[in-house]
């Protein structure tokens, strides 16, 4: 058997080139590929960690696509040593792909070398170096919290997304005629987007997809909460969603969040925020079209 083993929180462009890798290995040598994901970085336990990009449910779906995937719990194997986890989860391996950088075992001791010590063939993938930089899932991270959402795709491999349950909420949006899908991206740590009003893409449950403008924030023209929302306008659509699970691509930051002095001056501004992105669908609309009528 052929393994990799890492976090691949958002199993960005660099966690696909290990993984293509793995498929190339275990194909070469008529073996199954395995991939372990390690539910958490250690930095997950810095009360400085902003959050992960996936819940590991999101992950676990996208790394299935390549491989076999098992998830070890990053809280029952942080205190094992180098040579307990090998001896725990790799015995009868032949080789394992990772990359670079690659540490394992408590307090990060174990990396490449041992696992060559202990008879294991290692493959070991190069950085993946988009605009002078590392891909990693840290930058992409520093990013989403930023708000620079069109930035990520070179390095994430698509748009940065967010996913969850429709809730029932106050319909304070549907007061002001623009009702929005409230969602509860669950009970993980993930990390949050930088408060204000983006133009994203949403895929319905019937796999229709629709444009939309996503607030994210504390919505203090209206609330004295300290919970960032997410909820989510979508242009020309009329339904129920929920209790429907909606994805969510984020597109592009439009302004931040702001507190205004009046709900009619909130109204006057969400409007002015649809307009915009509806100039912002049509350009992206066009784009494309553009780009296939040039033969792309």
């Amino acid at each position: 058997m052929v393994v990799s083993i890492g976090v691949f929180d958002g199993v960005h462009i660099g966690h696909r080139r290990v993984l293509e890798k793995l498929r190339e290995v275990a194909s070469s040598k008529k073996m199954p590929a395995l991939v372990f994901t390690i539910s958490h970085p250690p930095e997950y336990l810095s009360p400085d960690f902003p959050g992960l990009l996936l819940s590991v449910e999101e992950r676990v779906a996208i790394l299935s696509r390549f491989s076999e995937v098992v998830v070890l719990d990053f809280f029952q194997i942080k205190d094992l040593s180098p040579k307990e986890f090998v001896e725990k989860y790799l015995p009868g391996v032949f080789g394992v792909v990772v990359g670079r950088d690659f540490r394992f075992g408590k307090n990060a001791e174990g990396d490449t070398s041992f696992l060559r010590k202990n008879g294991l063939e290692v493959y070991e993938v190069p950085d993946t170096i988009v605009n002078g930089k590392k891909v990693s899932s840290s930058l992409i991270r520093k990013l989403v919290q930023e708000g620079r959402v069109e930035e990520i795709p070179p390095y994430l491999g698509r748009y940065y997304e967010i996913s969850g349950i429709v809730y029932r909420d106050r319909q304070f949006g549907r007061k002001l005629g623009f009702p929005t899908a409230n969602i509860d991206r669950g009970r993980e740590k993930l990390v949050n987007l930088k408060n204000g009003v983006y133009l994203v893409k949403v895929n319905l449950p019937n796999q229709e997809e629709k444009f939309g403008v996503m607030n994210v924030g504390f919505r203090p023209t209206v609330s004295d909460s300290t919970h960032v929302k997410y909820e989510v306008y979508i242009l020309d659509f009329e339904g129920d969603l929920y209790g429907a699970h909606l994805k969510v691509e984020v597109l592009k930051f439009i302004r931040p969040e702001k507190k205004f002095n009046s709900i009619e001056e909130l109204k006057n501004t969400i409007t002015q925020d649809v307009e915009t992105a509806k100039r912002l669908m049509d350009d992206i609309i066009n784009s494309k079209l553009s780009r296939r009528g040039d033969g792309e």
